[in-house]
Formats: structure tokens, C-alpha cells, sequence
């Protein structure tokens, strides 16, 4: 069987391991009170099952890569507790790389941006 939810929690790790690279069926991804993680790889459009992705309490975090637009089957973001997490061209879905313009249809994906 493929893997299609994974939660990671509490992990010391500043970047996601590329041992996560090429998880192609994953559909969630939930990360959560994550202290040290900075970054979110630009691999992470290969995720490209991924439905829902939920970021929580990752106080380092920096701003989220732009592949996350090539995401086409994301449904839902949540981010809460990564003030660091969000860039202007990211929140802005006006903005030509925006990953919510990137969908097409702003109304399609659920955004939380806390």
C-alpha cells in the first residue's frame, strides 16, 4: 500500500528530510509543533496527490515555496502559529504566482491562514 496521510509531530528537523521526496499518493500532510523547521522544499509539487496540507505551530518556519501553486489537486491549507510562513506573492491570490491564482479557481480551495 502507498502512503496517504502522515502526520509529523514534535520532529527536531529544520528542513523536511528528502527521504519524504517522491511521495507521489500522499494526499495529507500535517505538520505540527515542529520548533526548529525553517523550510518547506521546493519538491513539495511532487506531492502531486496531495489534497490537504496543515502546518501548525512551526515558529521558524519561512515563507512557503511558490511550487506549492503546482499542487492541482490541494484542496486545503492550514497554517497557524508560522508567522514567518506567509510572503506577499503567496497570500495574494492577484499576484501572478499565488499559489490560490495558480488553481484557477480561488473558490475551489479552502485557505486558513492564522
Amino acid at each position: 500500500p502507498k502512503l496517504k496521510h502522515l502526520n509529523v509531530s514534535g520532529i527536531g528537523f529544520e528542513v523536511v528530510p528528502d527521504d519524504l521526496h517522491g511521495l507521489s499518493s500522499l494526499q495529507t500532510l500535517a505538520i505540527s509543533n515542529c520548533e526548529q523547521l525553517e523550510e518547506i522544499p521546493e519538491w513539495i509539487d511532487g506531492f502531486t496527490s496531495l489534497k490537504t496540507l496543515l502546518i501548525d505551530n512551526s515558529p521558524k518556519l519561512m515563507p512557503l515555496p511558490k511550487q506549492i501553486g503546482n499542487l492541482a489537486n490541494l484542496e486545503r491549507i492550514r497554517i497557524q502559529g508560522c508567522p514567518g510562513a506567509f510572503a506577499e506573492w503567496w497570500e495574494d491570490p492577484t499576484l501572478p504566482d499565488s499559489p490560490v491564482k495558480a488553481h484557477g479557481n480561488p473558490d475551489g480551495m479552502e485557505m486558513e491562514l492564522l
